[in-house]
């Protein structure tokens, strides 16, 4: 009976059910019926999953494990990869999933999100940088707005999530002297050095872009505003 009950208790430690606020990244077939998934979790980072049986007829989680949802997901996870065994839809942006333009320029985000991050890095600042800009493009596609704002939103979104992953330009001082560049002038933006350097010092790299001084203001916009 000891014995038993050691085998009863181990087999529970090796399959724990978890609960997961996720955002759907990406997804992918598996089998006949089954699918990979791949979702940004509020408490335990960019996660992987398996669902059993989701592409049958039948089957009633498939609504609500779309690509660009938030949902609410139950994990069972063993030594291998987790199973998904439910998942309750909270946000489902229909505007959205209804725009195929928008669509494809969110779902591209979000898989360069999924290529990014690394799995199971806890980091709700990033989650809450995904939702908003989920939620930023439900509203614009409500408005049916054109399709510049669109990519403006995305394009903010992308430099707030290259700084949250620690690249960063400098966009008040000059990468090369530090002095605090100063209105009226020709700047370029340099990779190599990691930010924007006058028109005096573009010699010395080998890759400045030019880049006007509304682009500069914009870009601080975006570092230091909300999407």
């Amino acid at each position: 009976s000891v014995a038993c009950l050691f085998a009863m208790s181990w087999d529970t430690l090796q399959r724990m059910e978890y609960r997961f606020t996720s955002i759907m990244l990406r997804k992918r077939e598996v089998g006949e019926t089954d699918r990979f998934y791949t979702f940004f979790t509020r408490e335990n980072g960019k996660v992987t999953a398996i669902a059993k049986g989701v592409r049958k007829a039948e089957a009633k989680l498939a609504s609500s494990l779309e690509t660009a949802t938030l949902s609410e997901i139950m994990l069972a996870r063993t030594r291998g990869t987790g199973k998904i065994t439910g998942a309750v839809l909270e946000q489902s942006f229909p505007a959205l999933h209804q725009s195929a333009e928008a669509l494809y320029v969110v779902t591209r985000f979000l898989a360069d999100v999924d290529r990014l991050v690394e799995l199971e890095e806890r980091d709700e600042d990033l989650f809450i940088l995904l939702q908003n800009y989920l939620e930023t493009t439900e509203e614009l596609a409500t408005l049916s707005t054109n399709s510049i704002h669109m990519r403006l939103l995305t394009e903010a979104a992308y430099y707030q999530l290259f700084i949250h992953l620690g690249y960063q330009f400098e966009l008040t001082r000059s990468a090369i002297s530090h002095e605090r560049l100063r209105p009226g002038g020709r700047f370029f933006l340099s990779f190599e050095v990691g930010g924007i350097i006058t028109e005096n010092e573009v010699h010395e790299i080998g890759d400045g872009q030019p880049i006007s001084e509304n682009a500069i203001k914009t870009l601080r916009l975006i570092t230091t505003q909300s999407l």
